[in-house]
């Protein structure tokens, strides 16, 4: 530490850094005791770490303006050596690690978020991307939490430009407080996720942090007996909430509570003791590498999940696992500090600096081209699903406000189904000869079913459900298809996920995650109970049989039939029956120079016997085949087994709905392909590119034409 900054040093804040990002951390873990999360409010910690920030950025400058030593660059320049290379480093080994083992469609993911946090906007694509900080998805992306550095960012752009201002940046920053602060409530009514990711709705918690210290600048209260135990009595409240807290339910009068015990935390009365809880060694040093273990943390769990070394979802973490796992963590940061963190921000100059940032930026986007070469040379290469835009966002995702082209008819084609559906939206908005009303209701995870039919995840231990696929989407859905004389196109795949209780695994077991018997759709209004957070329910014990895996596959037949019987009779419904998945990353496949080689070692370590290794080697060979022919292929009879009865399900219907077969049009009487003669029918497993698509949509298009 500078020596400049050493009288303004108050190692209880480092104490209470430590205490909020332990709190972050079991948090993100889901650290658990006989199945019940110990800090479900552990997410107040990033808010504390707004506070704080807030403070003592303030307190800093105020010194150096004390000692005529402030000024806007130097300011820029201690932020900049502070943040930005553990930052960069975190996001160029991500990158690198992405690039080599995620799907190509996850790497673009994780390329588009890094770039927008080297433009200090990662909040607004996260929000434009409709990804929902609190959704089960979003465990696995990386770089997720990069949201909360974005908006410090922000701040910190504007902050000395006001600081200067002198007599007036009290009333300056304390007008811009009350603004955020009135917005940030307007707006959580409205729009939960904008203002859980919009600046103008968080920076009021950092300004709490600015007017504090400003506070505590210029009136320095006397010592009182009465503030030592105050401050333990504020601190007890706020390891409460981190045990106890929930996020939605007060939002955001929960953070605007905690915020304000985090100010009086903070501000510091004329010889004051220090607290013997934040002052505590360890806490104190937990508090130096909280910064690396911040950034650090989230990724590590995300890749655990993804391999399944760790719980994900609503399951909880042991304790053992979890403390094991921070040691780790902890030892990795204290690295990080030593090496990147501490050198840059006390040694190395600007100029290295610059250097140091231009030089990550430039590799990363080094692999990003190297990327899009692949992606050039090969003229159907495709990662991603197209989004289509409205009314300034993405039409993917939505619960309410779908995205609408209104013809003037009285007859609407709308869109139906979860991710399966998404390429779909375009082909439809811009086909020209179809010229009805069109409606997209897409969103991950989620296909239709009528209101009182839930979909979620059943949690044993806790006898617990939580909703995946929201019941005000579904209601929405329904309430627009009933608006006028419509054309619903059904898309079934996440209800065949559901009903087999797996996803597709190929001949090569190349992937085999299970989705568990946790994975389930329930009836509400005959087993779930009502309880304050709107996405958790409590369940009956007299239903607790029906989430077994039969007793799921009647619950799924009986909500299907009475969702299209519900559509179809006053509506027209095409059925799409589910697209055969393929169990690897195809364009990946395609473009790996060796892809046997590629997957070896992962479907190898799953194989003990030597009639499994036999079994590989085998396989190896039509891959092989595969590669050299450029077409890439499953036995259709894969797809048939996976589909099972379920077919049995919707051909119930064929007498009052029309049906669509991807099978018909993607495989042949013994194949169902990937690729062929060099052409890309999927950006990964199971998702279909705009080629794949396309052949599809000519079925529906050709039924649309002929029927209706």
């Amino acid at each position: 530490m500078p020596a400049s900054l050493r009288n303004v040093y108050r190692p209880e804040i480092d104490g209470l850094r430590g205490m909020s990002i332990l709190a972050v951390y079991f948090y993100h873990i889901n650290l658990g005791f006989y199945e019940q999360n110990i800090f479900r409010g552990g997410f107040i910690g990033v808010d504390i770490f707004f506070v704080i920030s807030g403070y003592i950025i303030t307190t800093i400058s105020l010194h150096d303006e004390k000692i005529n030593n402030f000024n806007a660059i130097k300011f820029y320049t201690r932020r900049i050596k502070r943040i930005l290379p553990i930052a960069f480093l975190v996001m160029f080994i991500i990158t690198i690690y992405s690039y080599y083992f995620d799907t190509y469609s996850k790497f673009n993911l994780n390329f588009e978020l890094a770039k927008s946090s080297f433009l200090l906007f990662a909040n607004f694509f996260l929000y434009f991307q409709q990804i929902e900080y609190n959704s089960i998805n979003s465990d696995y992306i990386p770089l997720l939490h990069y949201w909360s550095l974005s908006i410090e960012e922000q701040f910190y752009i504007i902050f000395p430009l006001i600081f200067l201002l002198k007599s007036l940046r009290f009333y300056f920053f304390t007008l811009i407080f009350f603004i955020s602060l009135f917005l940030c409530i307007t707006i959580s009514n409205i729009d939960f996720e904008k203002s859980f990711y919009f600046s103008y709705t968080r920076i009021w918690e950092i300004l709490l942090g600015v007017i504090t210290a400003i506070l505590n600048n210029n009136y320095n209260l006397t010592k009182s007996k009465k503030i030592f135990y105050y401050k333990y009595f504020l601190l007890f409240i706020i390891i409460i909430f981190i045990i106890l807290g929930n996020q939605k339910n007060f939002y955001p009068f929960n953070i605007i509570f905690i915020t304000t015990i985090t100010a009086l935390v903070l501000f510091k009365h004329k010889d004051e003791k220090t607290n013997a809880i934040l002052s505590n060694s360890i806490l104190i040093y937990i508090g130096k590498i909280s910064f690396s273990l911040y950034l650090i943390h989230f990724p590590v769990l995300s890749y655990l999940r993804s391999y399944d070394f760790i719980n994900s979802g609503t399951s909880t973490n042991s304790i053992k696992v979890g403390f094991l796992l921070l040691l780790f963590l902890i030892f990795i940061s204290i690295l990080s500090y030593k090496i990147i963190e501490k050198p840059f921000r006390e040694k190395i100059s600007l100029t290295y600096t610059i250097i140091f940032l231009s030089t990550i930026f430039a590799l990363i986007n080094i692999i990003n081209s190297y990327f899009w070469a692949i992606k050039k040379s090969n003229d159907n290469f495709q990662t991603v699903n197209t989004r289509i835009i409205q009314d300034g966002a993405i039409c993917y995702n939505r619960k309410k406000n779908f995205c609408t082209i209104d013809n003037g008819k009285n007859l609407s084609i709308i869109l139906v189904g979860s991710s399966k559906a998404l390429e779909f939206e375009k082909l439809i908005i811009d086909d020209k000869e179809l010229d009805f009303n069109k409606i997209l209701t897409t969103h991950y995870d989620c296909d239709m079913l009528v209101p009182g039919y839930l979909q979620g995840i059943y949690n044993k231990a806790k006898n617990s459900f939580i909703l995946t696929c929201s019941e005000e989407l579904q209601n929405n859905r329904l309430k627009e298809i009933n608006k006028s004389n419509a054309i619903v196109i059904y898309f079934t795949d996440q209800l065949l996920e559901i009903y087999n209780q797996k996803y597709f695994t190929n001949f090569l077991n190349y992937k085999s995650d299970s989705l568990g018997k946790v994975q389930s759709i329930i009836n509400k209004e005959k087993c779930l109970i009502s309880t304050a957070d709107v996405q958790i329910y409590s369940v009956k014990k007299t239903c607790i049989h029906y989430f077994n895996k039969e007793q799921q596959k009647e619950i799924i037949s009986n909500a299907i039939n009475q969702t299209v019987k519900t559509i179809s009779d006053k509506h027209k419904i095409i059925i799409v029956y589910p697209i055969p998945q393929h169990g690897w990353d195809v364009p990946k496949i395609y473009t790996t120079p060796n892809f046997v080689e590629f997957i070896k070692d992962r479907i190898v370590k799953n194989r003990n016997t030597r009639h499994d290794r036999v079994n590989f080697y085998e396989s190896s060979k039509i891959i092989s085949e595969m590669k050299k022919n450029k077409t890439f292929y499953i036995p259709i009879d894969d797809y048939n087994n996976y589909l099972g009865n379920f077919k049995m399900i919707l051909d119930d219907h064929k007498n009052f709905t029309e049906q669509v077969y991807p099978e018909k049009t993607l495989c042949d009487k013994k194949k169902c392909y990937s690729t062929k003669n060099g052409l890309m029918y999927y950006i990964d497993d199971d998702h279909l590119s705009e080629v794949g698509a396309k052949i599809v949509y000519k079925n529906i298009k050709k039924i649309i034409k002929e029927k209706f």
